[in-house]
């Protein structure tokens, strides 16, 4: 029943993130001063490239709409890879006590309370896994919980209806035991001058 409850649980899960990233990732849910496409030599896997900057200015970009610097970034499993690798960025870690890049010194290094890395995949119809996040860098301000207000701007939401998930069991054919989750919830983007889209982050 605990393994049955983890599977359908997580289904539910992968299923929501993967909504909330596609509404995340759509350019077409961003101002234009809040949004960056790179190609070429902009892209962060060429030398050329200025990734930090580049977040920099989303971040005044954020600044400039709602008055407050963004705290939470999500980027893609692959953009991050080239991020953590750009000679800019390994050249600030010699300025900190750090030898190795991780998550955490990163979201220090660019100045973000959070920073995820959108590991999740989901598979197609004939298996093919794909990545949830594709290469692509999201930063949002979003209130912490001990101190959300209506009158706080946020980048969104996820809203879960009162009671949800309920999980429950049942026989079929008095043969079969199945486990149920019922959850009714959804995401969605609120305030969209308090995010910041940069997209195509690798050639």
């Amino acid at each position: 029943r605990q393994h049955a409850t983890h599977v359908v649980t997580d289904a539910i899960l992968l299923r929501n993130e993967k909504a909330a990233a596609d509404l995340a990732q759509d350019a077409a849910n961003y101002d234009a001063s809040n949004k960056l496409a790179l190609s070429g030599t902009t892209c962060w896997d060429t030398a050329t490239s200025v990734p930090l900057e580049d977040i920099d200015n989303a971040k005044y970009a954020i600044r400039a709409d709602i008055a407050t610097f963004p705290n939470v970034g999500i980027i893609g499993p692959q953009a991050y890879k080239a991020l953590a690798r750009h000679a800019d960025v390994l050249d600030l870690i010699k300025t900190t006590q750090h030898a190795v890049m991780n998550v955490d010194l990163l979201a220090t290094l660019l100045g973000l309370k959070h920073l995820y890395i959108g590991e999740a995949v989901y598979a197609d119809d004939a298996g093919a896994f794909t990545d949830v996040w594709a290469d692509n860098m999201v930063l949002a301000y979003v209130p912490e919980a001990d101190t959300k207000s209506y009158y706080e701007p946020s980048y969104g939401y996820t809203l879960r209806k009162n009671g949800f998930p309920q999980i429950d069991r049942y026989d079929e054919a008095a043969k079969l035991e199945l486990v149920r989750n019922t959850d009714m919830l959804v995401s969605k983007i609120v305030g969209a001058d308090a995010g910041y889209l940069i997209t195509n982050a690798i050639t």
